[in-house]
């Protein structure tokens, strides 16, 4: 952990930077030159194992905002440990900075800029001394617990099935090869979509339907071949997905076999038109308490991907609920 600067004048705004995640790697330095220029104290960690030492630090300063310079899985972790710890007396407000490959979380907030443009117009904004608060706005998260975990995870968008071998493919195909930037989304989308239509999912390596139960009581449960489910507060996602979540609640949605009417459903379910779906193997329903789940496979929470290890009856379960809503800065 490394804090600049020593003396810590202004504490009003802090900056923790991940310097291991995939933008900052190279760029993380653009960030602590505007950072020594404001005055501002910005600490960097070289792993997400350094941030309970970093947030316990962070408290002891009191800011009003805590930029957070990372991807969605630093987002994640600082935000897990934040909630579950008692260091701060008071929540900051949290300024997301786009430091990492992906960033969907970021880029459903609409911060498409990198994470030195975003900072550099925070810090213009707050150097006027204008009212921070205008720049609020507030997200709910999903607060997942399962038998894997000792605690609870934090995070805004969970995929099953396809999802999480979807994001081991697009690694595989396109970041190896250097094609770090959305358009390597839209193609690995595009390439399983062209699958999914051809209609050979049993034997496809991303594709291949998995079991899924989900239950909203814990006592009734529904049992499919599931191609692919999501679950999401955000309103927006990759490749504009409109998931349409219910204010203060989350979603789930996603693709079971056998499937029909394909080409008439999967834009409704795209675009958030929920109520248009004629069944054929798409669902979606809204939730506004506690989603209960049992897979048999790899899960994804914003793109941190998670094995299964305590299987039970073949299955490990998941309970995922909405967490109190976190108060984001957004320039």
């Amino acid at each position: 952990m490394v804090i600049k600067p020593a003396n810590e004048n202004n504490t009003d705004v802090v900056i923790i930077s991940h310097t291991k995640s995939g933008w900052n790697r190279k760029h993380v330095g653009l960030i602590d030159d505007l950072c020594n220029e404001a005055k501002i104290v910005h600490i960097q960690m070289s792993s997400v194992d350094e941030i309970d030492a970093v947030l316990k630090k962070t408290a002891s300063m009191a800011p009003k905002v805590l930029g957070v310079n990372g991807g969605d899985g630093t987002l994640d972790a600082v935000l897990t440990l934040m909630r579950l710890s008692v260091y701060f007396k008071e929540e900051p407000m949290i300024l997301a900075l786009p430091g990492g490959t992906t960033n969907m979380t970021h880029r459903s907030f609409g911060l498409r800029h990198g994470a030195d443009k975003i900072l550099k117009r925070f810090l213009r904004y707050y150097k006027s001394g204008r009212d921070l608060d205008r720049l609020v706005f507030e997200q709910v998260p999903l607060v997942v617990s399962s038998p894997d975990h000792q605690i609870p995870l934090y995070g805004f968008f969970l995929g099953t099935g396809a999802i999480p071998k979807a994001i081991q493919f697009t690694r595989q195909t396109f970041h190896k090869r250097g094609m770090k930037n959305p358009l390597s989304e839209l193609a690995s989308i595009a390439i399983l979509l062209f699958r999914l239509f051809a209609g050979k999912t049993e034997n496809d390596p991303v594709l291949r339907p998995v079991n899924l139960q989900y239950s909203f009581d814990n006592w009734t449960w529904n049992w499919f071949e599931n191609v692919f489910s999501y679950v999401t507060s955000l309103d927006k996602i990759l490749a504009g997905i409109r998931p349409n979540p219910p204010e203060g609640g989350f979603m789930i949605a996603g693709l079971n076999v056998p499937y029909k009417r394909l080409l008439m459903n999967l834009p409704h379910l795209w675009r958030g038109r929920t109520s248009k779906i004629s069944l054929g193997g798409v669902f979606a329903a809204q939730i506004y308490e506690v989603l209960h789940m049992k897979i048999d496979n790899a899960w994804t929470l914003d793109g941190e991907i998670y094995e299964v290890k305590d299987i039970k009856e073949g299955f490990t379960e998941l309970h995922i609920s909405a967490g109190d809503p976190v108060r984001f800065v957004k320039v």
